[in-house]
């Protein structure tokens, strides 16, 4: 079975699919640096925020 990557539903379904996969590894690289950095709460947030950042222009572009 072939699949067209020209097809729009076949593309807007495979980069649904790209997000939804990395917004769950986002979430679970946040708690895994949130669990190891629990008594660093300074550089949590900062991590946080990087980390949030470099995922919105991700999904932006």
């Amino acid at each position: 079975m072939s699949v067209d990557p020209s097809d729009p539903l076949i593309a807007h379904n495979w980069q649904n699919l790209v997000q939804v996969l990395s917004l769950l590894l986002f979430g679970s690289t946040v708690f895994l640096l949130g669990f190891l950095c629990r008594k660093l709460e300074r550089a949590l947030f900062f991590t946080l925020l990087t980390s949030s950042v470099i995922f919105l222009l991700f999904v932006i572009t």
